[in-house]
């Protein structure tokens, strides 16, 4: 049997899966390199040659980017040659690893820049966005799976997993952390021996995962030592009779060449720590096959909308108050019960009674601040949407800020404390948002400058162009309102250039947002009539 229809068959019996990802997927669809490759590359930057690194850590990864984490501090923060990138982190200090991590995290930031647009690496990319999966675990710290899976809840590292009640449904789980916080990433030998000392309670959160679903891991080599630590972890919580229930819920594919390739499923054995985990395993050449029968699965309600209805329930259950919030409606006498789908609604008389913000995306959010034409309230916005879509750089703020009476004239928060960290903080940088991607900077910057002004920029660039150079034109030759018009003129799902394009337009929804709404102009105090002179 065909390793296609193998593996539809085998999933087909089981529920929906959890894909398991590591580098070899980044590497594949954004051409990042390896632990070896991006060492060299850091090594160099902190002004020793990668081999004397590598003979003094005896070949281990994370030594050799603790050497390298120390040599690089010093030299981060004083030479002109970091200027760019401690602007880039203005406001943000960590400890003496901080400007590695800093650096990875910042090239990082632009690597969907390099998402393939066309070809079979484009099309495996298509048919991964239709998969149906319950969720993903990773390691990798890319935005690559959060662009694949935008409706997924993301958590960063192991504080996130245990203490931000994840519904198990519709998230990704990043374990190693995220270039989003630079603090985050599980990188150096100190890092790995906290990441290690907490491994048994992470472990405990992910038993759940793999009891429940079948477990696909994509983009390891067989001996990846971040495989084994996970399986080690799983291991040693469960009885040799236990384990062998993971028959059939462990699938491992492996990318080869293609003398390599295999045209089936086939039971392995994962060996660790005298435990033998049974696996399924195939060797593939591309993914194709795996992703569309990935999209062939047949689920009746999306993930996104699963993890909602579970997560309504814990609000339910950890609140205790279930007035309100139960809705019973009865069938009709003449309804043959086998045709009923849904039974039990929860948050049913919640949905009826008053609008539901919880779904609320950024795209909506977006559309609300362009054309004005619902009536969100702003309070809502602050308190239920934006901490929940805070992972995205690109999210308007200030209408809702300003609209809450939360901001000075000047643009400044009133009150810290009232709103999301999140937001706050982007408040406080807002600048950086705005920001010409690294590449571009030269052509923006003379691209404004031939231009003058937001009209003839408008008039010399094509749309793209136009988004990628305007936060190089300063903010008294902007024009809130053609830069309104212009991004309703010219949405992302109109536009060929889909993935790069969307980034720069929510950029500029967010540009319009603040030239709007931040700063209030004083009012003039009137002037007094003067009085009639007395005859």
């Amino acid at each position: 049997m065909a390793f296609k229809e193998d593996l539809t068959a085998h999933l087909g019996r089981l529920s929906a899966p959890f894909l398991f990802v590591g580098a070899g997927l980044s590497r594949r669809y954004l051409g990042l390199d390896g632990w070896e490759d991006l060492l060299r590359k850091y090594a160099e930057l902190a002004g020793q040659p990668y081999e004397y690194y590598a003979s003094t850590a005896d070949g281990d990864f994370p030594r050799i980017a603790s050497l390298i984490a120390a040599d690089l501090h010093e030299r981060w923060w004083k030479d002109p040659a970091f200027e760019a990138s401690r602007g880039y982190f203005e406001g943000q200090t960590g400890g003496a690893q901080w400007a590695l991590k800093a650096e990875i995290s910042r090239e990082l930031a632009d690597s969907l820049d390099s998402l393939p647009k066309r070809g079979a690496m484009a099309d495996e990319l298509a048919k991964l966005r239709n998969a149906v999966v319950d969720g993903v675990i990773t390691t990798n710290f890319d935005p690559l799976l959060e662009h694949v899976f935008p409706k997924f809840e993301v958590f960063v590292g192991q504080d996130q997993m245990l203490f931000a009640h994840p519904q198990g449904v519709g998230e990704i789980y990043k374990i190693h952390g995220s270039y989003e916080s630079p603090d985050s990433l599980v990188l150096t030998a100190e890092d790995y021996e906290t990441f290690n000392e907490r491994n048994a309670y992470l472990a405990a959160k992910l038993l759940t995962v793999f009891v429940e679903h079948p477990v696909i891991f994509l983009g390891y080599s067989i001996s990846d030592p971040n495989v084994f630590a996970v399986l080690r972890s799983i291991a040693s919580v469960l009885t040799n009779e236990n384990i062998a229930e993971l028959q059939d819920r462990l699938i491992f594919i492996e990318w080869v060449d293609d003398s390599k390739e295999t045209s089936t499923l086939q039971p392995i054995p994962f060996m660790t720590d005298g435990f033998a985990i049974p696996m399924q395993s195939a060797k593939v050449t591309d993914y194709g096959d795996l992703f569309q029968v990935l999209g062939g699965l047949e689920r009746r309600f999306p993930a996104p909308v699963l993890r909602q209805l579970k997560e309504r329930v814990y609000e339910l259950v950890k609140t205790n108050d279930p007035k309100g919030k139960l809705f019973v409606q009865d069938l009709e006498a003449d309804i043959d019960a086998a045709e009923v789908d849904v039974v039990l609604g929860v948050g049913a008389i919640e949905k009826q009674l008053q609008r539901s913000y919880k779904g609320l995306d950024r795209n909506q959010l977006a559309d609300d601040v362009l054309s004005g034409k619902t009536d969100l309230d702003p309070r809502r916005v602050l308190t239920e949407v934006l901490p929940s879509i805070g992972r995205h750089i690109h999210v308007p703020i200030y209408k809702y800020l300003r609209e809450a009476g939360l901001l000075e004239d000047d643009g400044a928060l009133r009150d810290e404390a009232s709103v999301d960290k999140r937001v706050a903080y982007r408040v406080d940088h807002i600048q950086d948002h705005f920001e010409v991607p690294g590449t571009y900077k030269k052509r923006a910057e003379a691209a404004v400058d031939a231009a003058g002004d937001f009209k003839n920029l408008i008039e010399a660039s094509d749309p793209l162009h136009v988004l990628i150079y305007i936060g190089a034109l300063p903010a008294k030759k902007q024009d809130p309102d053609a830069l309104r018009r212009f991004l309703l003129k010219y949405p992302p799902d109109e536009m060929g250039e889909k993935i790069f394009y969307t980034t720069q337009w929510y950029k500029a929804v967010c540009l319009y947002d603040w030239l709007q709404f931040a700063k209030r102009a004083k009012r003039r105090p009137k002037r007094r009539a003067r009085a009639a002179p007395r005859k």
